[in-house]
């Protein structure tokens, strides 16, 4: 009887052998545990569940710029002109792509007053997180903020001190804060002096006479 099962068996792993052999496949190793034994080459890693290369951290967040880059030089005077001429330019500027090197405007980052602090509302030098945490200056004026962003944001070299283009963003970016703190100053976001309490919400008089009139009297004003 036992000669017998070890016949069985031979022939089983005969014919497995012979299976694995036209089927290419060792079964060097192979346990029960195998749920098929799968040839090496086959257990690969699933590229899709790869790290995504395009989940990066935020390259600006990294970005430290050395704070005399865009610190007023000494003896600095803004360029001069005529203020409509500066707006008009600045404008432009402000929604010029072309003046950075990785395809974004002012405007971009800033359309209806988006990514403004609430900062941005006191006049100029005044801290900003920004400015703080990319350069370490705890105060810092408009035209610095500037040439901040063109580093920054847009990836490009600081404007020319004097320059013509640097006064009309400044000058323009002035016209955009007073927007901004226009909207942000509306009276209206106080409280309302409507919602006082209503004065024929005191106590019925009538329902004094009636001692049972108190019963349907709302608790709100009882």
């Amino acid at each position: 009887m036992t000669t017998f099962k070890l016949k069985k068996t031979n022939v089983a792993l005969v014919s497995n052998s012979l299976l694995a052999a036209t089927l290419g496949i060792s079964l060097i190793g192979c346990t029960s545990l195998c749920r098929p034994c799968v040839p090496r080459t086959q257990i690969q890693t699933n590229p899709d569940v790869i790290r995504n290369p395009t989940v990066k951290k935020n390259p600006c967040a990294a970005i430290k710029i050395n704070p005399d880059k865009i610190t007023r030089p000494v003896n600095y005077r803004p360029y001069q002109g005529n203020q409509t001429d500066l707006l008009e330019y600045g404008e432009k500027l402000y929604n010029d792509k072309s003046s950075s090197t990785n395809g974004h405007s002012c405007q971009s980052c800033h359309q209806d007053g988006n990514l403004f602090q609430p900062t941005f509302m006191q006049p100029y030098p005044h801290f900003v997180a920004m400015a703080s945490n990319r350069t370490g200056l705890d105060q810092i004026e408009l035209d610095e903020m500037v040439q901040l962003c063109m580093m920054t944001s847009m990836k490009a070299e600081p404007l020319m001190w004097n320059s013509r283009s640097l006064a009309a963003l400044t000058t323009y970016t002035t016209k955009v804060q007073k927007a901004f703190q226009k909207s942000h100053s509306n009276p209206c976001r106080s409280k309302n002096p409507c919602a006082i309490r209503n004065p024929h919400g005191v106590r019925n008089p009538v329902a004094l006479k009636n001692p049972r009139a108190l019963l349907h009297v709302p608790m709100s004003i009882r």
